[in-house]
């Protein structure tokens, strides 16, 4: 109900891990529901091939922008977030980014720390950068975290990214 009444007042969505899989799938929801949409994602091939894709099947009706952010950096996100809202609104932040590196914490803790960078901090960072402007613009909005499962709360990566995105309820 609260999306419904974001995307009335239309607006941009801000998607991180936009350039592929799901997070690319919601961008193209979004736009299909009216919103302008800002990709966000690591900067390289896949982010600019996302955008031209989003970009061919927009029409004029909606705006479609990426801007190159690593989520497991605050003050990235930070910028991000003032680059965003020069360009309008925010409807809908969709911190989407998430990464999958198999191993257990006591195999690679360096892969451990990086899942926690990005599958925790990079929410964190996303939450932080975003939310006060959007609830001080006082408009519905709505924040959306999607928790990824990979069949099997079991599954080592899983594991991690369970423990990463849970931390925040």
């Amino acid at each position: 109900m609260m999306y419904r009444r974001a995307i009335e007042q239309s607006g941009l969505a801000v998607v991180t891990g936009a350039a592929s899989g799901v997070g690319k799938a919601a961008a193209q929801k979004f736009m299909e529901d009216g919103l302008g949409v800002v990709l966000v994602d690591l900067p390289g091939e896949a982010l600019e091939n996302a955008a031209a894709d989003l970009n061919a099947i927009s029409g004029v009706s909606v705006s479609v922008a990426a801007i190159p952010t690593d989520v497991s950096d605050a003050t990235a996100m930070r910028d991000t977030a003032d680059q965003v809202f020069g360009l309008g609104e925010v409807a809908v932040l969709m911190n989407n980014a998430g990464i999958a590196i198999p191993s257990g914490s006591w195999e690679n803790s360096e892969n451990w720390r990086k899942l926690l960078e990005v599958n925790l901090f990079g929410v964190m960072n996303g939450t932080h950068a975003f939310l006060p402007r959007m609830t001080a613009a006082n408009r519905p909005a709505v924040v959306i975290t999607p928790v990824q499962s990979r069949g099997s709360p079991h599954h080592p990566v899983t594991l991690h990214t369970m423990s990463a995105k849970l931390r925040l309820r």
